[in-house]
């Protein structure tokens, strides 16, 4: 969870060799951050998706993939998020990160730090809170987190 109003930042994909990679800012400073690596484009509109570019410092194309934003309190941590769905694989996914922590965000702490930030709000239940505690890679649908995460936000019955 950010603490002190400083800004996350995370893979929150499975890392590795995927076809994309899902990278996510929460804080005060998600929006700004973005901005800054995105250069003279502007990010879409709150819950909108938009196309652009990740520049390095330089102006150079880091990838290129889909923005969203999230404004606190009504995102998955509570907070101000920005996501990037950008292509996938390890080096530019660490690339991606390198820059969004050039630009000000701090790597999120190894754990729930996302997580913690949606549980600690209070913006999930015990129940859903519990789920994404559990294991999201588990051997069976039964009991699988993300089945849990799914009937206790509402989508299963």
């Amino acid at each position: 969870m950010a603490s002190d109003g400083d800004t996350i930042v995370a893979i929150a994909s499975p890392a590795g060799m995927g076809a994309v990679s899902l990278i996510r800012l929460s804080g005060p400073q998600s929006c700004e951050i973005a901005q800054k690596v995105i250069g003279f484009r502007a990010l879409p509109p709150a819950r909108k998706v938009g196309l652009r570019s990740i520049v390095d410092a330089e102006g150079l194309v880091i990838d290129e993939g889909l923005w969203v934003t999230f404004s606190g309190p009504a995102s998955y941590t509570g907070e101000d998020v920005a996501e990037f769905t950008g292509h996938g694989g390890v080096m530019v996914t660490r690339k991606v990160i390198e820059r969004l922590i050039e630009a000000g965000a701090r790597p999120a702490e190894p754990g729930p730090d996302f997580a913690g930030a949606a549980i600690g709000d209070g913006t999930t239940g015990r129940a859903l809170g519990s789920a994404l505690r559990g294991n999201p890679g588990g051997s069976s649908w039964g009991d699988c987190s993300s089945r849990s995460l799914y009937r206790f936000s509402g989508g299963g019955h």
